[in-house]
Order: structure tokens, then sequence, then C-alpha cells
């Protein structure tokens, strides 16, 4: 078995250091990805304890990282739009008040 594996991964041009057992974590990487529920990724790999599944296997993709971010910037809102008016709002009260300050006779 070893030895086919790795004529497998020489002809898929993937590095020979995988270990068969690699597998087992880009299987659960994977299908969390997929929004595989943690229970039905334990129960595909076998594990007593859901706690192994997460803990170990549970590896988070960027691209998991990104969607899960973009939903709080979608429930939130772009945090940023907010402070970019305030800021614009500040720096035009600013300019009124330096025209007042220059139409004033001193």
């Amino acid at each position: 078995m070893h030895r086919h594996f790795k004529a497998v991964l020489v002809r898929a041009g993937l590095p020979t250091t995988i270990r068969f057992h690699d597998l087992r974590h880009s299987c659960a990487t994977l299908l969390l990805a997929q929004g595989v529920p943690l229970v039905v990724v334990r129960d595909t790999l076998g594990h007593t304890q859901i706690s192994t599944t997460a803990d170990i296997y549970g590896h988070v993709l960027p691209e998991t990282h990104n969607k899960a971010v973009g939903g709080l910037d979608a429930l939130l809102g772009d945090v940023t739009e907010g402070d970019e008016d305030e800021e614009q709002r500040d720096d035009k009260e600013q300019g009124e008040n330096d025209n007042q300050d220059r139409s004033t006779p001193n």
C-alpha cells in the first residue's frame, strides 16, 4: 500500500513526504470547509470524541476564515464606512467654523 501511495503522489506532482494518514486531515478540513456539521465529520472519521475531530483534524482553510469574517461584515455592516462619514462631517464642520471665524470682524 505504501509503495502504491508514494507512486500516486509522484504522478500527481505532490511531495512524497505526505503520509497516507494525512488524507484523514485533508478529508476533515475539506468537509468542514463545505459546512458539513462537525458531528458528521466525526462519524465519517470514526472518532468517539468530537473534541478529537475538532482539535486535531479540523484545520481551517483561509477561504473558510474569510467567509466567516465576511459573514460578520454582512451582519454588522462595514464599520470603516461609519468612521469615514464621521471624519468627513468633522472636516466639514471645521471648515464651516473656519469660514465663520474669517467673516466675523475683529
